[in-house]
């Protein structure tokens, strides 16, 4: 077993296949050449001189120098069917993860990680797919679903890379949901004036003037909740992205905000007139409101502009995570 003592004087492991004795050091079985727990235990090569030593050794048992932290350098571990890659000879040999035997809690642990970084790259390619129907009239509501799964994998993958990345991740997504939930609110409270109005407003032209100045607002505030909403677009694969990348992921909010300011002049008016035209009768009539929502959907194509440069930025930072998986 582990940790009895060979004749020689030296520490040895029990071979579990056939029992038999084994030096520390050795990675198969003298009896049966079955690999040993012990080939788990990185050996340490000297700097100085190449020398192989024990895990456990402190100073090269070659030529004395001290190993320390600068000196662990992992020699590659040789399996059953597999060849030893070259070495050279007096120096270090070079460390290559194919070679290498892993505890099984290590190997769960580069496990986990593949995961991870699979479930960034899938959740990435699904919103590339959602800014790609985001700015379709109609068809954007599917958008905005599969943005969502591609958010719950990339919350899920956060962890697949360094601390920040997983730090971009988070706060862009925990943003965003903030945002959703302010549109939420603000879609509520509009309604609730609106109805509010309506039932305390005698006049007809009072109750047109109180319309106009909450469709007003609920637009104004609609359009500050989108633009911020951007900014969450930004930061979600900002720690994968290069310089250039970055350039993108700004330029595209750029774009959206330019845009939003640029439709919310337009509507504005256009909301006015459309709320007098519906209750300038003495029925209330649709019609130009209906006008003004084909009016809104044309205008809101102008967003194929920020969701194409989004796009792009994405696509880029899952070359980068696929490069980095």
């Amino acid at each position: 077993m582990q940790g009895e003592e060979s004749a020689g004087g030296e520490a040895s492991i029990e071979c579990r296949t056939c029992g038999a004795a084994n030096p520390r050091t050795a990675r198969f079985c003298n009896g049966c050449g079955a690999p040993l727990a012990s080939a788990s235990l990185r050996p340490v090569i000297c700097t100085s001189c190449g020398g192989v030593n024990s895990a456990d050794t402190r100073f090269c048992n070659r030529c004395g120098a001290a190993l320390g932290p600068g000196s662990n350098v992992p020699t590659p571990l040789s399996v059953p069917g597999v060849p030893l890659p070259p070495a050279t000879s007096g120096l270090p040999v070079s460390y290559n993860p194919e070679y290498e035997i892993l505890p099984p809690e290590e190997a769960d642990h580069y496990e986990e990680g593949d995961k991870a970084r699979d479930r960034t790259v899938s959740g990435l390619s699904l919103l590339i797919v959602a800014f790609a129907l985001g700015w379709i009239p109609y068809v954007s509501i599917l958008g905005g679903l599969i943005a969502l799964i591609g958010l719950i994998l990339l919350f899920l993958g956060r962890w697949g890379f360094d601390d920040r990345h997983h730090a971009f991740v988070l706060g862009g997504i925990v943003f965003l949901f903030l945002m959703i939930v302010a549109e939420f609110f603000i879609a509520i409270g509009f309604v609730e004036a609106v109805v509010g109005d309506a039932q305390t407003t005698s006049s007809l032209s009072g109750l047109t003037s109180t319309v106009q100045s909450q469709i007003d607002a609920f637009l104004i505030a609609t359009a500050v909740v989108g633009i911020l909403a951007g900014l969450a677009h930004v930061l979600i694969p900002y720690g994968l992205a290069d310089r250039q990348t970055q350039a993108l992921l700004w330029a595209a909010f750029a774009f959206q905000v330019a845009i939003s300011v640029v439709v919310l002049a337009l509507l504005l008016p256009m909301v006015n007139s459309a709320v007098s035209q519906a209750l300038s009768g003495t029925t209330f009539d649709q019609g130009p409101l209906n006008d003004l929502d084909a009016t809104s959907a044309v205008y809101g194509t102008l967003n194929v502009v920020p969701s194409v440069v989004f796009a792009w930025a994405y696509y880029r930072a899952r070359g980068a995570a696929m490069r980095r998986a």
